[in-house]
């Protein structure tokens, strides 16, 4: 083999090395834009869980607060007409 033939190879390998790098690179990048998006998501879903998790106690806490008002109109009513009728 004369000298140009093994620097004609040694530069396509070098080529292919270059074009299998640049593809790498490409890979990398497109990992880490995927990477940044499930951190965005997981920090959307935990958001998402913390406003989830008081939802059904105020349900709770306004059933009874509803109860409470009722029962007191209720008890006032009562002691109108009670009073009134003495």
């Amino acid at each position: 083999m004369s000298e140009a033939t093994v620097e004609l190879e040694l530069q396509e390998q070098i080529a292919r090395i270059k074009h299998t790098q640049t593809l790498i690179d490409l890979r990398f990048e497109e990992t880490r834009k995927f990477i940044a998006e499930a951190r965005k998501l997981e920090a959307e879903q935990g958001k998402l869980n913390r406003d989830r998790f008081p939802a059904p106690w105020l349900a709770v806490i306004s059933g009874l607060t509803a109860g409470g008002a009722i029962f007191a109109v209720g008890a006032a009513f009562f002691h109108y007409f009670l009073q009134s009728k003495t």
